[in-house]
């Protein structure tokens, strides 16, 4: 697995670059749409008409917008292009969970899915292996994306499950309408056996049930 990340890193120092030299390319779009505003603002203090005014408001809040969403994927990206730094670390648990679920969010829009990830205190920590940890995540909700119909909602929750005699960090990726024979579409997936591997080489459980799969990990904090 050392061996793995040490080659991993190598993609995501590259990665890493790129992301800030794009987000150095949107710095610089949403500056110039500030100036523009400012301008405009100035220019409506001193009375003055500006041809389609409101045609061009609309583009330049459009533009901002668009920026917000970029500057996000290339946080995402950046934070992904890091997670083989360690091979093992405090991985902030709803942090990771929420950066995968919009990483596939593109591909969700596409296939009319919908995925709703929980607010959980982000001190919810845990020591574990990020390369793995993140691959586990993004397969479950792969395979979850592959089994559900258009219109589908996938809701994510996480939080710590304390028995007495130890504590498990639990997620669960279930649907708010499961449909018929969700467990036998989940299971037969190419994919599920990554997961079982996965959750194997991390020493987790995964249970399959008609709502959806739930992922319980050793808790150390």
């Amino acid at each position: 697995m050392e061996n793995t990340n040490r080659q991993l890193r190598f993609f995501g120092n590259i990665t890493a670059g790129a992301t800030h030299e794009i987000n150095n390319v949107l710095s610089v779009i949403k500056e110039n749409a500030g100036l523009i505003e400012d301008l405009f603002m100035m220019a409506e203090k001193q009375g003055m008409i500006i041809p389609f005014e409101e045609k061009i408001k609309k583009s330049i809040s459009s533009i901002k917008e668009t920026v917000k969403k970029g500057a996000q994927v290339t946080s995402d990206l950046n934070s992904f292009a890091h997670i083989p730094d360690h091979d093992t670390k405090t991985v902030k648990v709803s942090e990771a969970v929420k950066m995968i679920s919009r990483l596939n969010n593109r591909k969700a829009s596409r296939l009319g899915i919908k995925i709703e990830v929980a607010d959980k205190p982000e001190s919810m920590e845990s020591v574990l292996s990020p390369v793995l940890f993140h691959k586990i995540i993004q397969i479950v909700i792969g395979i979850l994306m592959d089994s559900a119909e258009n219109g589908s909602v996938i809701r994510i929750s996480s939080g710590i499950n304390d028995s007495g005699s130890s504590r498990k960090l639990k997620i669960n990726f279930v649907f708010e309408d499961p449909g018929t024979s969700l467990k036998d579409r989940l299971v037969s997936h190419p994919s599920y056996q990554d997961v079982a591997e996965a959750a194997e080489q991390m020493a987790a459980e995964v249970s399959v049930s008609e709502e959806g799969i739930v992922l319980c990990f050793e808790h150390i904090q």
